[in-house]
């Protein structure tokens, strides 16, 4: 035990400390996220304290329920066609607009284990779809120092909305400069 036992905690085996007993090297931890003991997901941070030459002998840290993404995520003006992803790297729900997966469930999409097997930081994939069946464009980020995920994207409809509209009118425009082109030639014939 870590801690003298008159405390009755004994939290080396907990996410936010294990790392810091593991590796000597680690002075600051920020966990994947994981069930609190009281029962909401949080994702900890943690820094090691060690006293002159005699390794390890605590730590500090602050643990932050995730609950605050999801209403975060309410408080964006997203379109329904809109999704908002957050997870951890083992594709841990954090945080989803619209909700499809509920909140510390895996979320298991196949493009997403391809991107956090990348070395690549930040990613864009056409056309993924979740349970909802919308094609979406997405943009993918890992959070640098961070276990975290951020995908954002909008449906083939939304964010080609502004180009189908502007091609359209510019159709439009130039059928009726033929149109009025053939009716001066034909008046001038």
């Amino acid at each position: 035990s870590l801690l003298p036992s008159h405390l009755g905690i004994d939290a080396s085996l907990r996410p936010y400390c294990s790392p810091l007993l593991q590796d000597p090297t680690l002075e600051t931890w920020v966990t994947e996220a994981f069930p609190a003991l009281n029962g909401p997901i949080n994702v900890s941070q943690v820094r090691r304290l060690a006293a002159d030459d005699s390794g390890f002998v605590g730590l500090a840290g602050i643990a932050v329920d995730l609950s605050f993404f999801d209403k975060w995520l309410d408080n964006l003006k997203l379109t329904d066609d809109s999704w908002v992803f957050i997870t951890d790297t083992r594709q841990l729900v954090l945080a989803e607009h619209p909700p499809i997966r509920k909140v510390g469930h895996s979320a298991n999409y196949p493009w997403l284990t391809e991107f956090l097997a990348s070395k690549s930081p930040q990613a864009s994939i056409g056309e993924i779809t979740t349970t909802d069946g919308i094609k979406r464009f997405a943009s993918i980020r890992k959070i640098e120092n961070l276990p975290l995920v951020v995908v954002v994207a909008e449906s083939q409809k939304n964010w080609l909305g502004d180009w189908y509209e502007h091609t359209f009118s510019a159709i439009s425009a130039l059928v009726l400069i033929f149109m009025m082109a053939g009716l001066a030639l034909r008046y001038h014939w």
